[in-house]
């Protein structure tokens, strides 16, 4: 990752730990194997290491076919694709919501929504075809 971050290596392959608000400027794309299978928290995480700087940046969320997509997948992509300008964290967190349900309110069970209700990005990503 060093290597990377002092411009000796032009490619970092990670694991979703890059999600825990790693800043690299020099990152402008992110290719995320799939995206089915991330909480939608988690992809607006990743969406968000890239594009910390003046560069355009591109995001691509890889996923094996439409046709094999759970319908809660589907729905996370598509908050993903639909809520994609500078401060609509609020709104996806609001999506997640409805995606996943309030849930509990106990202090374990609702760690996950906590994190999203905090996030924001100032990714700007490139919209891909629509996954209507």
């Amino acid at each position: 990752m060093l290597r990377f971050t002092h411009g000796e290596a032009d490619v970092l392959v990670t694991t979703t730990l890059i999600e825990n608000g790693l800043d690299i400027p020099r990152a402008n794309t992110i290719i995320v194997n799939r995206a089915d299978r991330l909480g939608l928290a988690q992809l607006y995480q990743l969406r968000g290491r890239v594009g910390r700087s003046a560069q355009h940046a591109y995001a691509y969320f890889l996923i094996p076919g439409r046709q094999t997509l759970s319908e809660t997948a589907h729905r996370r992509l598509k908050a993903l694709q639909e809520f994609s300008e500078l401060g609509s964290g609020f709104r996806l967190a609001a999506a997640d919501l409805e995606i996943r349900g309030a849930g509990s309110s106990s202090a374990r069970a609702s760690t996950a929504t906590s994190r999203l209700w905090a996030s924001t990005s100032t990714a700007r990503c490139s919209s891909g075809p629509s996954l209507s």
